[in-house]
């Protein structure tokens, strides 16, 4: 949850989460026409920023 609230804050995307089998999922819809291939890569790497932050968040916590 931690993450999508770090990517939807950002402004630069918004994903919504759901439950598949009582797994929580995070779920990105890419539906627009004019989506094009940089889009998809940029999101990738606003995710693998913010997700790089949450892991160092917990690390600091967990010592």
């Amino acid at each position: 949850m931690q993450l999508m609230n770090l990517i939807n804050t950002s402004g630069q995307a918004y994903i919504s989460h759901t439950k598949i089998d009582g797994v929580f999922m995070l779920r990105l819809v890419i539906s627009g026409l004019r989506t094009q291939k940089q889009h998809i890569e940029q999101f990738q790497e606003l995710l693998v920023e913010k997700l790089q932050m949450v892991v160092l968040k917990q690390s600091s916590v967990n010592g």
